[in-house]
C-alpha cells in the first residue's frame, strides 16, 4: 500500500492500518502546491513503486499479509 502525501498517510495509519496490519509506504504529494519537492525528487521517491513490484514478482508471498496462506483467496473459479 502506497500513500500519496502526509495527510493520506496519517489517515491510512489512523483508520486502515489497525484493521489491515499492512504498513503503508509514504510517498510525497504530487500536488502543484507542494513546490518544495522537485520533479527529480518525486521521480526518485515514486521509483519505490517499481522496486516494490519487481521484488514482489521475485517473491510473490511478499504481497500477502503475514499469516495468510497464498491459497486463501483462491476459489474454484480462480481468485476472489
Amino acid at each position: 500500500i502506497f500513500t500519496t502525501g502526509s495527510k493520506a498517510t496519517a489517515l491510512y495509519q489512523k483508520y486502515c492500518f489497525p484493521m489491515t496490519q499492512i504498513s503503508a509506504i509514504a510517498l510525497p504529494s504530487t500536488s502543484p502546491a507542494n513546490c518544495r519537492t522537485s520533479y527529480e525528487e518525486l521521480k526518485q521517491a515514486y521509483h519505490k513503486i517499481l522496486e516494490w513490484l519487481h521484488d514482489s514478482f521475485i517473491d510473490p508471498e511478499r504481497l500477502l499479509p503475514s499469516g495468510i496462506d497464498q491459497n486463501y483467496f483462491q476459489t474454484k473459479d480462480g481468485f476472489q
